[in-house]
Parts: C-alpha cells; structure tokens; sequence
C-alpha cells in the first residue's frame, strides 16, 4: 500500500526523550528513571536519563531565596572558633554542682545545731550545757554588781546606779591557762575584771586582765612568786610540819628574801600581780588555783612572796594595819614592820622581842581573827617592800592589808580606831571601788575607806610633799549618799 512503511498515528504520538535536571547533594552520575507519557499508549515506556544538577547552582527556598546566601555570621563564626558551645556546657554544669553543694551544706549544718543542743548524749550537747550553765551563773553575778547601796554608818557613799560595766557581760570560768581559777574580787588593779566568785574580767577600761583574789594575771603591781614547801623544786614529796612553817618564813626573811633562801622548794611557773589585798574567807585551795599548781600543789604549806620598789604618795610617818589567815608580814627594806599574822610570826623564838610590829587594833575584829597594827615608818622616798601571805595546816584564807598616815585625819570608829583605806600600788578604777566596797560592807563593823585612798606608785619616783591621793577622774565615779 501506498502509506504502508509509514508510522502508525499511535506510533508517531510517542513522546522523545526528555533531559530532567535533579539536583543532587551526592550522585555524580545521571539517574535513570522512568516518566509517565502524558497520554495513555501501547509503546513501551521510554528509558529516561536524569542528569543530576550542577553543584553550583543555588537551592532554593520556598520564599525564593538561595541557601547559600545564608551565611553564618562573624560572630557566630568566632563563637565556634573558641568553643562557646563547650564553655556554655561547663558553665550550666558547674552551676549545677554549686547549687547541689548549697543544700549539702545547709542539710549539715542543720544536723550539726541539733546535736549541740543541751540534753543530748553527745559531746557537743554536753559542752552546749555547761555554756548553759555558765550564762546562768552570770546572771545573779551582774545584778549584783549593778547596785550597791552602803548601809553602814562608817561609810559615806553608795554607786551611782549605773555603772559602765553594765554593758560587759562577764563569763564565768573555773579554770584559765591549765586549771587556773580566776576569781576575781580580792586582788584588784590597773584594768577592768569581772565581779564576784570563780570567774575572769574583760572589762573597758584598760583592756583585758584576769583578776585572781591573790594578784592579776599582767598588768601592774608587785610581782608575786607561789612556793610550796611539801614538794622540792622538781615536785618531788618533802617531809612537811605544820609547826616549822613560820621558821621557814623567818629564814627567808633573815636572808633578805633572797630566791637562793627557797631554791630548794617548788616554785609555780606562773607569777601574780599584787595592787591591793582584801580576801574574803575562803577554801585555802584559792591560793594554789590563782597561781594554776591546784592539781599539783595541796591546799596548805603554801606562801606567796610579793616584792618591789615603791614610793610613798607622801613623805611622812606610814604604818601598815591588817590581818590574814593564816599569816601577813610587811617588811621594809629588810626589816620587819607588821605582823598581822594569826599566830605570832616575827617574834617567834626570838630573844628580844619587837612588839611594835604587832600592836592591837582596838581589839576590832575581822573576819575570824583579830586586827593588828605595825609600827611608824618614816618614809623619805623609794624604799623596798616585801610581802608575804600564807597557810600553815589548809582550811581557809582571809585578810587584807590597810595603811594610815600619821598627819591624814581619818573617820573614827566609836572605839576611837580610824577608817583606813587598803594599800594600793596602783589607782583603782571602777572594778576595784565595786570590790572594795563590797568587802566594806561585807564587813560592816570594821568599814573601809573608800575616798581617800592614798596610791604607793612602783619603781623609783618623786614622793609628794603633800595631797598625794588618788586623782579626782576616779573619785567622779564615786558620789555622796543622800
């Protein structure tokens, strides 16, 4: 036929080839595949090749803008560099572990307060009971101190009721640096302590200082050395008599009070200050406690030995008055000017005796023996002084250790005996007129008193010729009874 070698119309309608790019992120090769004609047909499907899209040529997004345009920024860029994604990570970690550490702590702590409570069996609770105790004891202590009115007929003043101590609390302690009591009340001096009994001052007058009745811990005054003569220097037991006690004493004397004299008996480590003595009775263990031998040194065959210079206020006629359980002596440049002992010191054994050392007091009683009186010593200047205070058998101690000028007129008693002040070797403050104030009317029939107190300085100074008393800024504190 004329039209046979010719293509049928389904033949001819067959679609050509078509090229599709595709872009690919990672075939370098054409991909074959198969499209769909667009009109149904008999002929078999048509092999495709699919040529994959140049790398170069941008993706882009449905809002028409290529891929490639977004760049990350420098910054970004300089954030990767130095590792901010791992800083950021260390940080948010460390902060995780401090804010566990807070409630690790806080839970410890917490645990720890309970235990301390008071009433527990542990240790802590037991230390949380005895502070208990002791802020207990300082109530009464401080109220005591915070009025006192005098009653007594021989005495003219009373404390202002306000005192600058109030302010100071006052811990309570029965031991300081070893076993040491420091019962403040007896011994005064230069600085602030704390009240009545067992206990240590803190005071604001003169910063620190801890107050014993047998001296203070620093500060001014007479150095005072502890001897016990039942025990050798190296604290080795000696065979003790109570009835050689006052030879032993008088040896000492003899020789001038030269350490050599006691070098054989034990000395504590530690010495003691002496400004002014007024003991109230007590255990005779205070006196090896002050000096912190108590748990070495047995509470009788003990003296304390206070020696210096000092330098009358005045010049003129002085004598010592006093008494102490169970002995008192005052020499003055080596010789003896009162004995105030309980039993006769001075002139025991003695051939000729001095009885101007031991003259009576107008038979006026104090504490549990009776007073005594020395003899007149005219003072010109400095002139050494030794003291010596003791107990024989242990009981008790108590005393204290007046002084009188001849030309000062005094209160009277109705005996006819003066009003003396205690000997001082430094001016008082406020703790040490509370103290001696108590002590007076402790005492009501023997009084002290308390305004005219002349001040024996230490150490090689002028005497005055006259109105040589303690300084009027002292004397403010003190105010005339209404």
């Amino acid at each position: 036929m004329e039209h046979a070698d010719r293509p049928s119309d389904a033949s001819s309608k067959i679609p050509k080839p078509v090229t599709v790019r595709v872009q690919s992120l990672s075939a370098s090769q054409p991909v074959p595949m198969t499209l769909p004609t667009t009109e149904p047909t008999t002929a078999m499907p048509v092999p495709m090749l699919v040529q994959p899209a140049p790398t170069n040529v941008p993706m882009m997004t449905q809002e028409g803008t290529s891929y490639a345009e977004k760049k990350p920024s420098r910054l970004s860029q300089y954030w990767n560099k130095v590792g901010g994604g791992s800083f950021m990570v260390s940080l948010m970690i460390h902060a995780g572990l401090l804010v566990a550490s807070y409630f690790v702590v806080e839970t410890v702590v917490t645990e720890n307060k309970v235990d301390f409570l008071p009433g527990g069996e542990s240790k802590g609770a037991e230390e949380a009971s005895r502070e208990v105790n002791e802020v207990v004891q300082v109530k009464p202590q401080n109220a005591m101190i915070r009025r006192i009115v005098s009653n007594s007929l021989t005495s003219s003043i009373h404390l202002p009721d306000e005192l600058p101590m109030d302010s100071v609390d006052i811990p309570v302690m029965t031991s300081l640096m070893g076993s040491r009591s420091m019962s403040s009340g007896a011994f005064g001096g230069a600085g602030a302590g704390g009240g009545l009994g067992a206990g240590i001052g803190t005071g604001n007058v003169k910063g620190f200082l801890a107050r014993t009745f047998f001296g203070n811990l620093g500060g001014d005054g007479l150095p005072g050395v502890f001897y016990d003569l039942k025990q050798d220097r190296k604290g080795k037991p000696l065979s003790y008599d109570a009835n050689g006690y006052f030879q032993i004493v008088k040896a000492f004397a003899k020789n001038k009070f030269d350490a050599n004299e006691m070098k054989d008996y034990f000395r504590a480590p530690e010495q003691m200050s002496f400004t002014f003595l007024g003991v109230p009775l007590m255990k005779a263990e205070e006196g090896p406690k002050a000096f912190a031998v108590d748990q070495h040194v047995q509470p009788r065959g003990w003296l304390v030995h206070y020696s210096g210079q000092i330098t009358p206020p005045e010049l003129g006629e002085w004598r010592f008055v006093g008494y102490f359980d169970d002995m008192l002596a005052v020499y003055i440049d080596g010789k003896p000017v009162l004995d105030a002992s309980r039993d006769d010191l001075v002139n025991l054994g003695e051939e000729k005796r001095d009885d101007e050392v031991r003259q009576s007091f107008g038979g006026m009683n104090i504490l549990n023996g009776k007073c005594y009186a020395g003899k007149w010593v005219r003072l010109t200047g400095p002139a050494k002084i030794d003291i010596v205070v003791g107990e024989r058998p242990g009981g008790q101690v108590g005393g204290l250790l007046l002084v009188e000028h001849r030309k000062t007129k005094y209160k009277k008693r109705e005996n006819g005996t003066p009003v003396l002040p205690l000997f001082t070797t430094a001016t008082p403050d406020m703790e040490d007129l509370e103290r001696m104030q108590q002590f007076s009317e402790a005492n009501k029939a023997f009084g002290l008193e308390l305004k005219n107190i002349p001040v024996f300085t230490l150490g090689n100074n002028k005497p005055s010729l006259g109105g040589g008393r303690m300084r009027p800024s002292s004397l403010d504190m003190l105010q005339p009874e209404q």
